[in-house]
């Protein structure tokens, strides 16, 4: 199916194939930033290719935009070819009329790290990747592991979800597309596991349709595939009005943003989290409250909320609790003609020997 694009300063007209996977959802956002600058700067005639093309076929245009997993026949024709190509997450081994489009797998994996660390204190991390993983995903998990382990989180990486190992509550998962985060959280519901509460999973690619529907919902990296769709097209137009062919060339796109849906939403952060906990403790430090109470109050993890108070106090959650009970068995103590032992009893203490020191 061909499709003119509105003729703007350049009058020449181009014909390009675009070969994209007909079901990836990635697809829409590739082929809006393709069309954006289309409708900037050129005069396309475009092809939407969804099998292969033959080298005749293929010649008979004057570019081609390429993504998703092409075959390796396909993939020689385009390499032997010298018509302008350019390569959305797809390896060349071309040297000249080419341009690379590829996700920064350095910042994703910074991005992913930062946002499981400024969501809560995990003892434990994974990430799954299928056996079928691409370049970039075998990348980004071999640094998402190394940011991990600099912070002494252990991390692993795992082919299935049935190979996670989860002793080490809580844990954060990365999964590499949305599919397979689907596949995580049903794993770990079924032993036993609470998400998010016990594991938190955070997928990618954000298909609104599968992370809105999931129960509980999934969090998703929205990578900028727009941008890619941009950057190739840009690309390749430069290519093609070239006098002659020049070198290869890469370009990476980021994260557009971390879309949090249930998935992920583990805990309170920063000073909320240590004010509530700080209320609950001054309104029952005179009950018969421990450390697991007020974890369990706050719906969090003992790790999170511990840093979390000796970040604000320097002290412990049990040192605050009997800093309270304490102020409060002294209070009672001036005002009350009663003996040492009731006093204490009645300010939450098991025996008066403690307040006593």
């Amino acid at each position: 199916m061909w499709y003119n694009a509105i003729p703007m300063k350049n009058t020449i007209e181009r014909r390009v194939a675009i070969a994209f996977p007909p079901t990836r959802f990635s697809r829409i956002e590739k082929m809006r930033g393709v069309f954006r600058f289309i409708a900037e700067k050129n005069n396309w005639k475009i092809e939407i290719i969804q099998g292969e093309l033959t080298p005749d076929r293929l010649e008979s245009f004057d570019g081609i935009i390429i993504t998703g997993t092409p075959s390796a026949d396909f993939l020689n024709i385009l390499d032997s070819s010298s018509i302008p190509a350019a390569f959305i997450e797809v390896q060349t081994q071309r040297a000249t009329n080419a341009v690379i489009i590829h996700t920064d797998d350095r910042q994703i994996a910074y991005d992913i790290v930062r946002f499981f660390t400024t969501k809560g204190v995990y003892q434990g991390a994974s990430i799954i990747q299928n056996r079928q993983s691409t370049r970039f995903f075998v990348h980004c998990a071999k640094r998402i592991q190394e940011l991990f382990s600099k912070q002494d989180i252990p991390c692993e990486i795992v082919s299935d979800p049935s190979e996670l190992t989860l002793t080490a509550l809580p844990h954060a998962i990365f999964a590499v597309s949305d599919e397979m985060a689907a596949k995580a959280i049903s794993h770990c519901q079924a032993n036993g596991l609470r998400v998010p509460l016990d594991v938190s999973v955070l997928g990618f690619a954000n298909d609104f349709v599968l992370c809105e529907n999931s129960h509980p919902s999934i969090s998703s990296v929205d990578p900028d595939f727009e941008m890619q769709g941009y950057l190739a097209a840009r690309e390749l137009n430069r290519l093609m009005s070239a006098c002659r062919p020049g070198k290869i060339r890469t370009f990476s796109a980021g994260t557009r943003q971390i879309i949090e849906r249930k998935s992920t939403a583990l805990h309170k952060t920063g000073e909320g989290l240590v004010r509530d906990a700080l209320r609950f403790i001054q309104d029952n430090a005179t009950r018969p409250i421990g450390v697991m109470d007020v974890v369990q109050n706050q719906n969090t993890s003992r790790r999170l909320i511990e840093v979390r108070f000796r970040e604000r106090y320097g002290r412990s959650i049990l040192a605050t609790i009997h800093h309270f009970r304490l102020e409060a068995t002294k209070k009672a103590l001036l005002s009350s003609h009663e003996t040492i032992s009731n006093v204490c009893q009645k300010c939450g203490w098991k025996s008066e020997n403690h307040p006593k020191k």
